[in-house]
């Protein structure tokens, strides 16, 4: 079983890396749409990107990641 990470990020890819020393980089081809609270967002945005790469690798492990910045309720955009 191989490790993905549903990620192009290069700080999640460093950050991963202190973890986990071999893993792959899939990024997810997941559209960010969506409303709600912002750890809400997150953990849908994640979770679709971890289920776009998953699908493609049923028998390997995968992380799918997302940050939601916002100040006082209000998201902030990227």
């Amino acid at each position: 079983m191989k490790f993905m990470l549903a990620s192009a990020s290069p700080r999640r890819r460093e950050l991963l890396k202190q973890l986990i020393p071999q893993f792959e980089i899939r990024p997810s081809r997941f559209e960010e749409v969506g409303a709600g609270a912002a750890h809400e967002r997150a953990l849908a945005f994640a979770r679709g990107k971890a289920r776009d790469v998953a699908a493609d690798y049923p028998h390997d492990a995968v992380l799918g990641s997302d940050t939601v910045v916002c100040l006082e309720e209000k998201i902030l955009g990227k």
